[in-house]
């Protein structure tokens, strides 16, 4: 073929204990079609650039990477946005740095499916949880979990972990700075689209103290959520007035949960006062009034 028809972006910052067995896993991809790998290195300061540049000097693959770093920190999201746009390739796939695939072929059966549905934008699959080194702690999907996503289940919590997605390159909107995995699924499945969900396991989603995620505190990620529901908001309520109010009475009650569980009581019970007053019937408050009883009593103690 003369062209990439996938494009496997590598978001990485620091990762130098991971980014070796991301890149491994993407190279030893067995398929019946040509795939490039784009790695966006934001500024690492670690030597997560000279193991890059090691791979891509001696890995007999390494001439399908192609490797960009930034001279200064710009951000995840930025940064992603970046990757993304340098893909010209029929189809993105995502693995970030501290994340890898487990099925040789898993690019292979993602292709094969959005090739054979044309209102499929988005191809995703189960994944383990691991820890920092790389031990199994459960499943990101349960095992009776089986289900294809239109754009109401995202804007009701349902979600495509980054490294178990394939999609169509075909957004026709600017990517916006609030970019995240929600707002990224939104936008491929806006028009009626949907994604497909295989139940293997074929990658391994890391869960550890040095993730980007991890780092943030209750607050941050508030603020963060903020300017990503005004997104949200400003582009979907017209349309999904009732799924974007049970998004937000869903966000104001994980919030309370999650202050209960750094300590921060005033804050939660604020929070948890913000989800009582919106519109909620006399069963859901009762059932999530138990829930935050047992979370408050819990961490109390």
């Amino acid at each position: 073929m003369n062209q990439n028809l996938v494009s496997v972006v590598v978001i990485t910052y620091c990762q130098k204990d991971y980014i070796k067995t991301a890149i491994y896993s993407i190279l030893n991809q067995k398929c019946d079609f040509d795939f490039e790998l784009i790695i966006a290195d934001d500024c690492s300061p670690d030597n997560t650039e000279s193991i890059i540049k090691n791979i891509i000097n001696t890995h007999p693959k390494g001439n399908l990477i192609r490797y960009f770093k930034h001279k200064e920190n710009i951000g995840i999201q930025k940064n992603g946005i970046f990757a993304f746009n340098q893909s010209k390739s029929k189809y993105i796939a995502i693995c970030e740095g501290d994340d890898f695939w487990t099925d040789p072929y898993k690019l292979q059966k993602q292709v094969n499916i959005i090739e054979q549905n044309d209102n499929c934008n988005i191809v995703y699959h189960n994944c383990l949880k691991v820890d920092e080194n790389g031990k199994s702690i459960g499943l990101v999907y349960e095992q009776n979990y089986n289900k294809n996503l239109k754009i109401t289940d995202m804007l009701l919590g349902d979600y495509t972990k980054t490294c178990t997605m394939l999609y169509r390159n075909n957004i026709n909107v600017a990517l916006p700075d609030e970019l995240d995995d929600t707002i990224l699924g939104m936008l491929l499945l806006e028009n009626g689209e949907e994604a497909i969900y295989l139940p293997e396991i074929m990658a391994s989603y890391r869960v550890h103290e040095g993730g980007v995620w991890s780092k943030k505190n209750t607050q941050k990620r508030i603020d963060d959520g903020l300017k990503n529901n005004n997104f949200i908001v400003d582009r979907y309520f017209k349309i999904y007035p009732n799924e974007i109010l049970a998004r937000i009475r869903n966000g104001l009650f994980s919030t309370s949960i999650s202050f209960i569980q750094e300590r921060e009581f005033k804050k939660s019970m604020l929070y948890f006062k913000k989800y009582l007053n919106k519109e909620t019937n006399f069963i859901r408050k009762s059932q999530s009034l138990v829930t935050y009883l047992k979370n408050f009593a819990f961490y109390l103690f």
